[in-house]
This record gives C-alpha cells, structure tokens and sequence, in this order.
C-alpha cells in the first residue's frame, strides 16, 4: 500500500508538472485592433497580411524639447496566434525633423512579440538621426515588456544610437541617448479606417 501510495504522488506531481509546462507552451499572442468601424464594440481579430504602420517620434534625453524627429514604416501582419508574432514593416515613407539642423533616416523594421510581452524590434538598415556638426548616430535594435493585453506600442523607450564616424566629423560624442516614443496601428487596405494594435495572450 505505501509504494503504491508514494506511486500515486509521483504520478500526480509529473502530471501536474507536465500540465503546467503544456499550458505554459500554449499560451499564444492574437492580435487585434478596435476602431475599424465606428460602432464597433468588440477588438477585430486581425488576420495575417493586416496592414499595419509604425509611428515613431524621437526627442533629446529625458523628453528634451530640443530634437523632435518622426518616422513613419508601413508593413503587414506575417503571422498571429502563435507563441510568438511576427510584423514585417517594409516601406518607410516618412522621416522628417521639426528641429533646424537635424534629419533622420530610417530602413526596414522585424517586429516579434512574445507570449510573456516581450517586443524586439530589428532593423537591417540603422535608423540615423544627424544633428549639426554632423554628428550622425544610428540604432538597428532595441527590446521592451509590453502589459498584455494591451496596445502594442512601447510607451517610451531610451535607444542609444552610436556615432557613425564615416559620416561624422571630429568633436563627437561616442553614443547618444534618444527618448523614442513608439506606436503601431493597425489598418485596412483600401479604407482610412484603422486603430491602434492590441495584443492579448490565449492559450
């Protein structure tokens, strides 16, 4: 009776053990977005070749007045409802500053986000931001922790760009510090309507 008891607790804990790391595995990101329609109640699940686009504002250190740049990246949806989603931002077509002296350029972005509310944004071109001097300084990656559910931006960021030599002259800071304020919307193709992204975990 004691080894067939002791066997039972073992079986029971493997069980639960294993229960718990299959629900763990399970838990899938499904995006969504309300706003498409102006009665809408409930978030659109947004199937796979949604279009999307990134809205990015870059200010100096701590909010700083003194730089305000924006870029803009159109893409689409490469996959949902998996443990981890994927947004391919191909077509930038906006990069502008509304500060004298400065410009900002910006490539293509990979967006994957995570189960656990992990978002890792890639780029293979740097984004470069060229204040006067020049001073040119780029970033191709940077990671935050988003609250799922939620809106699939970062709020705000610190990225630190490094210091392009080859496009810089002499007297320049090594890396700076830029406040990127970040947000990507969902929108249907050949319409004006369009939300915020959402993201929710399901399992």
């Amino acid at each position: 009776m004691r080894k067939f008891a002791v066997g039972l607790v073992g079986m029971c804990m493997l069980l639960c053990l294993g229960g718990a790391s299959v629900a763990t595995a399970s838990k899938r990101v499904r995006l969504t977005s309300l706003g498409f329609y102006p009665t809408q109640t409930e978030p659109t699940v947004l199937p796979v070749g949604t279009e999307t686009v990134l809205v990015g504002a870059f200010f100096g250190e701590s909010g700083s007045s003194e730089l305000s740049c924006r870029i803009q990246v159109a893409g689409a949806i490469l996959s949902t409802e998996k443990p981890t989603d994927q947004i391919a931002l191909t077509h930038p077509t906006e990069g502008e500053c509304e500060t004298p002296g400065y410009t900002v350029s910006t490539g293509t972005w990979s967006v994957s986000l995570k189960a656990s509310g992990k978002a890792t944004f890639i780029s293979e071109t740097p984004t470069e931001i060229a204040q006067p001097g020049p001073c040119v300084y780029g970033f191709s990656k940077f990671a935050v922790t988003l609250e799922l559910p939620g809106f699939v931006n970062t709020g705000f960021a610190d990225v630190t760009g490094k210091l392009d030599r080859r496009a810089s002259l002499g007297g320049c800071a090594k890396k700076r510090t830029f406040l990127y304020v970040l947000n990507v919307d969902a929108t249907e193709p050949g319409d004006f309507n369009g939300g915020e992204l959402e993201a929710e975990v399901v399992r």
